[in-house]
């Protein structure tokens, strides 16, 4: 759920690698805090079907994941 993902990056600011692929309960709202999670470098999302927009994983200068080089959907 979208508690959980942001607990868990929280939790693991340094996470480089997260597999949550088939979370049907996660939102665009709670997908939201990726963001935070700057040393990401492979995600996947795949069949999450609630989620249709991924723009807070997008490199900026406040935040973002700017190493992400892998991106599953």
């Amino acid at each position: 759920t979208d508690a959980l993902l942001l607990e868990l990056v929280v939790g693991c600011p340094q996470l480089s690698s997260l597999v949550i692929s088939g979370c049907r309960h996660l939102t665009n709202s709670g997908s939201a805090c990726l963001g935070r999670l700057p040393h990401l470098t492979e995600l996947d999302v795949s069949s999450c079907m609630q989620l249709t927009n991924l723009d807070a994983i997008a490199p900026t200068a406040s935040g973002g994941c700017p190493q992400l080089t892998h991106l599953s959907v």
